[in-house]
């Protein structure tokens, strides 16, 4: 039997969904992450719960492979980041900006002069040439705002063929593989609107290459991985796996079916990475700390970006940026991929922190998910209580928000 044909009965899953607590076990956070799975059939899930500065939850749920009847291991098991990959490119362009390395608003043919701006834009459906003198910078390819295309909204598709992704001897990084897109029109003007794009990503990947004359995958261990004291974030290659990566599943009617497994290393700086949920979460430390971020990168990576009209947008450089509505920061990713689907909110002014990871390749409300939890920590905390409370009783019935998928 093939990939993907290979059914597997999830209701059977859950009666282990509970799987290792490794510092502490409470019910409550236990049974809303359970429900939750159970309403979405994610098979395996990763959580790290972040207060103050130090990691206060870590717990697996579920299987990182079903048929080898492996439990999930927040420690041990690798879950796609998927477009949580661009918090890290984010953070080392500030990093490079803030120590002189090059500018964020410089035109990216400065440190990358192969690039080739396209000769046309599209303005409401209709291609219209480019401007003399119009360049695009690594601000806004950092902030979806460049005007590249995503994977359906450009003339041709961004993605290599599987064959070649999947081929250690054709994937050589993510240079490679701009030629499939980085010619199309731009589907608006640089600066005018936001536009999310993983290609973009890539491209801002490249430039960083040239710009530090370093592959992308060394510089992230150098510049982010070490000083964050994570060890196990690395490139996802289809060739090169790394230990106790979980497989990926679609939930289809009962059954889990084994999802796609495509190399994507070629789009590391836009989804790339791979990781245990424990590093997820002292990276999310790490970001909130004091000793990885100075409070220059932390204004420059968190300041929502200013379009060409004036108005500004809920990115920044490599982060989603909102005010909560008690006037609190809140940044934050979302990641979706084959065989994964992902979430990291952090709210750096209190110190909190929600690192998700799963083997889900369907779509998944993980956005609930984080909510329900933020609000029974938040409970907890204002009622001057800890945001863990070991061997909390269960509680008898649980809330599922309407949003969440059913099956």
């Amino acid at each position: 039997m093939g990939r993907g044909q290979n059914p597997i009965k999830y209701l059977l899953l859950f009666a282990l969904v509970l799987c290792s607590g490794l510092l502490a076990e409470d019910l409550r956070i236990d049974q809303i992450v359970a429900a939750h799975m159970t309403v979405s059939k994610i098979p395996g899930l990763g959580l790290g719960i972040i207060h103050g500065n130090k990691i206060v939850y870590l717990k697996g749920y579920g299987k990182e492979h079903i048929a080898l009847r492996r439990d999930v291991d927040p420690s041990v098991t690798r879950f796609r980041w998927a477009s949580l990959s661009k918090t890290v490119t984010g953070i080392l362009a500030v990093k490079a900006h803030l120590r002189g390395y090059l500018d964020l608003d410089a035109d990216i043919r400065t440190y990358y002069p192969q690039y080739v701006l396209p000769s046309t834009y599209m303005n409401h459906g209709v291609a219209v040439d480019m401007p003399t003198g119009t360049h695009v910078t690594l601000r806004q390819l950092l902030s979806h705002s460049a005007g590249m295309q995503h994977y359906s909204n450009g003339k041709s598709s961004p993605t290599p063929p599987y064959q070649l992704t999947n081929n250690e001897l054709a994937n050589t990084g993510m240079e490679w593989a701009l030629k499939y897109w980085v010619s199309n029109p731009l589907i608006s003007f640089p600066g005018d609107s936001y536009h999310y794009s993983t290609p973009s990503f890539n491209l801002a990947g490249v430039v960083l290459e040239k710009a530090l004359g370093e592959n992308f995958a060394n510089l992230t261990e150098h510049w982010i991985a070490s000083p964050s004291k994570i060890t196990t974030l690395r490139p996802d290659t289809l060739w090169n796996m790394a230990p106790h990566r979980a497989e990926g599943y679609i939930a289809v009617g009962t059954n889990f079916v084994l999802d796609a497994d495509n190399d994507v290393s070629w789009k590391l700086a836009g989804g790339g990475f791979i990781s245990t949920t424990e590093d997820l979460s002292r990276y999310a430390l790490a970001v909130m700390g004091e000793d990885f971020l100075t409070p220059a990168e932390k204004a420059l990576l968190w300041t929502k970006t200013k379009l060409n009209n004036g108005s500004t947008i809920s990115y920044g450089v490599g982060w989603n940026v909102y005010t909560t509505a008690d006037g609190h920061k809140k940044v934050s990713h979302s990641g979706s991929q084959e065989k994964a689907r992902a979430r990291l909110n952090l709210y750096p002014e209190e110190g909190l922190g929600f690192a998700i990871l799963t083997n889900a390749g369907h779509d998944v409300n993980l956005s609930a998910l984080a909510k329900q939890l933020e609000d029974t920590v938040r409970e907890r905390l204002a009622n001057g209580e800890g945001p863990i409370i070991e061997k909390a009783e269960a509680i008898s019935s649980l809330d599922i928000p309407e949003s969440l998928p059913r099956g």
